[in-house]
């Protein structure tokens, strides 16, 4: 009996033990540091410095105007409220009252157009007048901002690539001494670099929005993805950006682990240039002759969507899903090759740059010797990818096309003849250059949606390039944390103030 009263006692103690601790060692205290995988490793802390700095850490530290919420809609942000007026060209940006940086100094428009000038000043960011043309303080609390063209993503510019700073900070530190110790406007304020290249943050007490839910924010530098996965099952970190589908299962059965995925901007395509250009029956022999799941099959592991038109749905918005896209038909691929110029057993070279498009060649290839084509995958680096397509050196190649800021319009000015880099290398209609033109001028949304349903038509024509599938993009992390959703990694923008304690 006594042995038996031992026991329990035993058992009772070990429980009331294990109930006072938890596995993180914190003592059953709230968690109070959340830590995230970075992608590259920070050199400077100025956002517009030319230098690399880490999105993780860029967002912590500077706010921008809005923000994407978890389905890709906008939300407020620096900016509470925004009209976008009939002439399809302005809009107007009402800023919050009582904003801080983090240096105590309130926020206004003038350092919202001083960010805008700064930015545009950067010799690297030249491409952001494309979606600007003007900008300009109306008073202390609304900036007007004029967009390059009615077509223009201008608000997903705002979103992703408009960091606000404090005009005063930054002239008063400099750029380099900015650079290394930051004033910033969002939720997050500098605190060091480890030697590793781990930035440790510290939540900003009078962040607008609330002091965030975490008292500190780690983001570690880049380390392989294998290492990476293991951490993320080991609690080493709580939320990795762009887990590779190879991957999926091993993070979905972890209880404690949540993978969310979304499609984005971008799509897997196929271009056709030079080589290519000037036999459209060889083209659509290729076109009709591509089997896409067998490519999503093969390189996603079947976890990709198939590209239902060139671009991604995203992208296309209105447009998507409006044209009878060509489709898989061997027998249709055959009549065509049959009509092309094509000599039997002639290799046609397909240029890749990443591991992902290597599979998918490796699909085409097999696809194309069911039909009597001969490929031949040459993978390159993206430097020397990026070269050979300065040079018109590519024939056939693979690439991610799409970004959150690039509308279908914008795409469609690639394969116009006047482009400089493109027009050389590509099949060419003297109706779709006019259309293009046309493009650039109207404001009318109506007429341009038109102008651009007809220009995509002309294309599908061309057989320039082919839609594979949408990539789909994802985000790892503990269920112990919320606040973070896969469109911010299709985005490459995050809110870091968002995340907090799952319960």
């Amino acid at each position: 009996m006594k042995k038996t009263i031992a026991f329990i006692m035993a058992v009772l103690m070990l429980g009331l033990t294990l109930a006072g601790c938890s596995g993180d060692g914190s003592g059953g205290k709230a968690k109070d540091t959340v830590t995230v995988l970075g992608t590259v490793s920070t050199d400077s802390f100025n956002p517009f410095s030319s230098s690399i700095m880490e999105d993780w850490v860029k967002f912590a530290l500077f706010d921008r105007l809005i923000r994407f919420d978890e389905n890709g809609g906008y939300q407020p942000m620096l900016a509470e409220s925004w009209t976008e007026e009939s002439d399809g060209l302005t809009i107007t940006l009402n800023l919050r009252r009582g904003m801080k940086s983090h240096d105590g100094e309130e926020i206004n428009a003038d350092d919202v157009i001083f960010s805008i000038d700064t930015m545009f000043s950067v010799p690297n960011y030249y491409y952001l007048a494309t979606y600007m043309a003007s900008w300009e303080k109306v008073d202390d609390y609304t900036v007007k901002i004029v967009k390059g063209g009615a077509y223009c993503e201008t608000l997903n510019l705002l979103v992703t690539s408009i960091p606000v700073v404090s005009k005063e900070a930054y002239e008063r530190l400099g750029a380099e001494g900015f650079g290394a110790a930051p004033v910033g406007t969002g939720p997050y304020t500098f605190s060091e670099k480890g030697a590793d290249g781990t930035v440790t943050l510290k939540a900003y007490a009078e962040y607008w929005d609330g002091k965030p839910a975490f008292e500190t924010l780690k983001v570690k530098a880049p380390i392989d993805i294998s290492t990476a996965v293991v951490a993320l099952q080991n609690g080493e970190i709580d939320v990795m950006i762009g887990v590779p589908s190879a991957q999926w299962n091993t993070v979905k059965s972890e209880d404690k682990l949540v993978l969310d995925t979304t499609v984005g901007w971008g799509a897997m395509t196929l271009g056709f240039m030079n080589g290519m250009k000037d036999d459209v029956n060889l083209r659509k022999a290729i076109y009709h002759g591509i089997n896409r799941q067998s490519a999503i099959t093969v390189a996603t592991e079947g976890t990709a969507v198939e590209a239902r038109d060139i671009y991604s749905a995203r992208t296309m918005k209105e447009l998507a899903g409006t044209f009878d896209v060509p489709g898989y038909d061997a027998e249709l691929a055959k009549d065509y090759l049959a009509k092309s110029n094509y000599v039997a057993g002639t290799p046609l070279r397909i240029t890749v740059s990443g591991a992902d498009q290597v599979a998918v060649a490796q699909s085409i290839q097999n696809d194309m010797n069911q039909i009597g084509i001969n490929i031949q995958i040459e993978q390159v680096d993206m430097n020397a990818f990026s070269s050979m397509l300065q040079n018109g050196e590519l024939d056939l190649f693979l690439s991610q096309m799409g970004l959150a800021t690039v509308a279908t319009i914008d795409m469609l000015f690639y394969w116009e003849s006047d482009n400089p880099l493109w027009g050389p290398q590509i099949a060419h209609d003297a109706e779709y250059d006019e259309l293009c033109r046309q493009m650039r001028v109207e404001t009318d949304h109506e007429k341009l949606m038109e102008l651009a349903h007809r220009a995509m038509e002309i294309q599908y024509g061309l057989a320039n390039h082919l839609g594979i599938y949408e990539t789909v993009n994802s985000v790892a992390h503990s269920k112990d944390i919320s606040g973070i959703y896969a469109i911010d990694a299709a985005a490459f923008a995050y809110n870091p103030g968002l995340l907090k304690p799952a319960n």
